[in-house]
């Protein structure tokens, strides 16, 4: 057998494991990117990098389920039937209800960003807009990744929508 032909094997087998890996490893990259560049990741990859961690998980666990509830399919007691289809049923439902609260916690944290240029820098102008409208400042870095540390705010008061689509004026705000 050759050298190929076993990681094929491998990969077949621990399948479900894979996609965790690599969100494993992915996150240590870009934490060990955050630190020795003083970035934070920016809103979009950060959303993308938690879904697909959500997604690994779902996958893991789907794995898990799989090995556990239907690899085996000798005829069991009446009993131990019931309760792996019981087992299975919720397994299903947890994992419905898992993906349902991601979907809406993604849907409800997400703040735009917009490129800004103001006094000749470069920023990135994140977007929170809950009840409040305000609008925070940070360095802009690069498509991936922005400033940790706050370079200004603005406040447009009460509402719920995005300030620069709206064309609306702070009123207070603070740059440096």
């Amino acid at each position: 057998m050759s050298k190929y032909e076993l990681i094929g094997e491998r990969c077949k087998k621990y399948w479900g494991v894979i996609p965790i890996v690599v969100f494993v490893l992915v996150r240590i990259i870009v934490s060990l990117i955050e630190v020795s560049t003083d970035s934070a990741l920016r809103s979009i990859p950060q959303m993308l990098l938690s879904w697909f961690g959500g997604i690994s998980i779902a996958i893991l666990v789907f794995w898990i389920g799989r090995s556990l509830f239907w690899k085996n399919k000798e005829q069991s007691p009446r009993g131990i039937r019931i309760l792996r289809t019981t087992f299975c049923v919720i397994y299903c439902g947890g994992i419905i209800v898992a993906i349902g609260i991601g979907f809406l916690s993604s849907v409800f944290f997400y703040s735009p960003e917009h490129i800004v240029e103001q006094n000749g820098t470069r920023m990135v102008a994140s977007v929170h807009s809950f009840l409040q409208e305000t609008v925070y400042y940070y360095e802009y870095k690069n498509v991936l990744f922005r400033g940790t540390e706050q370079i200004g705010w603005e406040d447009y008061g009460n509402g719920g929508g995005d300030p620069f689509q709206q064309e609306k004026k702070p009123i207070r705000s603070f740059l440096e």
